[in-house]
């Protein structure tokens, strides 16, 4: 046996012991690692296809909007809901959905889809657009006690003039002039840092 023959020998025993020790794990990595890469690219096509669908029908509510078909809005706002809740369509699908029940005085429907949005939403600007528009209708429904809590939280505190103003309202509600007079003002203030312009909060604060 030559050297060479003796050094080719221990070679392969140390390759077999290698594979034995190693191979198999990194062997099981590379086709784990490819099913993943699989996975990967069909998760991310997959959802390229359900974002598409949802734009699709968003689009159509777009257009039902523009031509006043309120039946056809709720239509495909509540397929858009039901089929692709976790697509920013959705959300804005249930902001649409919201305002026809409150065009049709439906405020109990109305507020439970801006309640889905709170649930559901991930952005929290869209959060705080609900609440707004939540404790707007819970005004309406003279239930300003329920009305203040539901901005307690604030989620997007570049809407805080937005909500000063809704508190005015509440306080107005609840006989609190002081109080409404503070948030006008808070209201005021940071609508002028914003630029926003707001005709009802100079109207209130115009009052002795």
């Amino acid at each position: 046996m030559t050297q060479y023959d003796m050094t080719d020998r221990e070679e392969a025993e140390m390759l077999k012991k290698w594979w034995h020790n190693y191979g198999k794990k990194i062997a099981i990595a590379i086709i784990i690692g490819s099913i993943l890469g699989f996975g990967w690219h069909f998760w991310r096509d997959q959802q390229v296809a359900l974002s598409e669908n949802a734009s699709t029908l968003f689009d159509k509510i777009s257009v039902a909007m523009g031509e006043n078909q309120q039946e056809l809005v709720a239509k495909f706002s509540a397929e858009l809901i039901d089929q692709y809740p976790k697509t920013v369509y959705a959300t804005m699908a249930s902001f649409f959905l919201a305002q026809t029940f409150v065009n049709k005085k439906q405020y109990d429907s109305a507020l439970t889809k801006l309640n889905w949005v709170l649930l559901h939403s991930h952005v929290d600007r869209f959060k705080q657009i609900a609440r707004i528009r939540i404790a707007r209708i819970l005004i309406f429904q003279n239930k300003p006690q329920l009305a203040l809590e539901k901005l307690t939280i604030v989620n997007d505190n570049t809407f805080q003039p937005q909500i000063d103003e809704v508190k005015g309202e509440i306080y107005k509600v609840l006989k609190e002039p002081e109080l409404a007079k503070k948030a006008y003002q808070a209201a005021d203030k940071g609508m002028v840092g914003a630029h926003i312009k707001s005709p009802v909060v100079k109207m209130e604060l115009a009052v002795p």
